[in-house]
Order: structure tokens, then C-alpha cells, then sequence
């Protein structure tokens, strides 16, 4: 089976989004600095309370307010590394043509003058959002196929009989 799309920056960080909102390595992450830490800036403001009763009122406003300050800071900052990386290839927010195609042996991809190929062990899982399929190819890397920006071929069947091969593979 073969489908042509073309791919961005907005592709890329849309896996980078997925990525942030189920990876439960960053999960834990967020978690650690959204509520470890102002439990932690809790006791030593009640620690300082005995020193000046002013101290623990600054401590329990800021750790009052940081879950909500660094959830949104976390994000951005992990899109805007994620943003950084993709100009670093060069890309400069270029849209590239991009043909997939899989067969019996595995996955083959086609980007400008490079060819790539994934034998099925290599494919860990395939996620389908509402306007993205990630093909992962490990737990942080995974080739995109946005939905709205095929040019040859149907995105429905394609990623179904994808879904259904990377199924198959497994249970061999």
C-alpha cells in the first residue's frame, strides 16, 4: 500500500504535543515540579514561619500558585525545544513531500532524496489521533502522516491495513 502527504513543522510538533500528553516519563516530570516541589517549599516556609511569619505567607503564595504557572511554562518550553530541534535540520519551515509505502518486509519511506526502510520488529506501535497516525518507530521517534494534507492515496484504509499489519507482526 502506498500514500503520498506532505509534512511540517506543524506535523512535527504535533507529535511532539502527543508525545508530551502520554510519555510517562514527562508525566512524572510535570508531575515532580507541579507538586513535589511546592509541597517541599511548604516545609521550609513553615520551617522559616518560626523565624518570620511573613516568610510563610510569601512561600504559601508561591507554592499556591506555581501548579498552574509551570504546567503551562513545562509545555511551551518542552514545544519550543521540540521547534528548535526541527530548524535545526534545516527546514526552516518547509513543507515536504513525503511517500510511505509498506509491504510484507516492513515500511518504506521516501522524503526529497532520501529513502528510508523499517522491517515490522522495528515498529513499536501505531496512534491515531483526530488529524494524525504516529508510526513509532521507538518510544520517542515515530514517522507522522497528517490527515489533512494527502495528496495520493486513502488515509482510512491506509492506516486501518497498517494498524492490522503491525497487529499481525506482533502476534508472529
Amino acid at each position: 500500500m502506498l500514500i503520498k502527504y506532505k509534512t511540517s513543522l506543524d506535523d512535527f510538533l504535533a507529535l511532539g504535543e502527543h508525545h508530551y500528553r502520554t510519555s510517562p516519563v514527562l508525566q512524572r516530570s510535570l508531575f515532580i515540579n507541579k507538586w513535589i516541589f511546592p509541597f517541599l517549599y511548604l516545609l521550609i516556609g513553615i520551617y522559616g514561619y518560626f523565624k518570620d511569619s511573613q516568610f510563610l505567607m510569601l512561600v504559601g503564595l508561591f507554592a499556591f500558585i506555581w501548579p498552574g504557572v509551570i504546567s503551562s511554562y513545562h509545555r511551551r518550553l518542552y514545544l519550543k525545544r521540540m521547534t528548535k530541534l526541527y530548524l535545526k535540520g534545516g527546514k526552516q519551515e518547509q513543507v515536504i513531500d513525503v511517500e510511505l509505502s509498506f509491504d510484507n518486509t516492513g515500511i518504506t519511506i521516501r522524503r526529497d532524496e532520501n529513502c528510508g526502510n523499517f522491517s515490522w520488529g522495528t515498529i513499536k506501535k501505531v496512534v491515531s489521533t483526530e488529524d494524525h497516525t504516529f508510526i513509532y518507530t521507538s518510544d520517542i521517534n515515530a514517522l507522522v502522516i497528517p490527515r489533512v494534507t494527502i495528496t495520493d492515496g486513502d488515509y482510512s484504509t491506509f492506516v486501518r491495513e497498517l494498524k492490522n499489519k503491525v497487529d499481525s507482526k506482533k502476534d508472529d
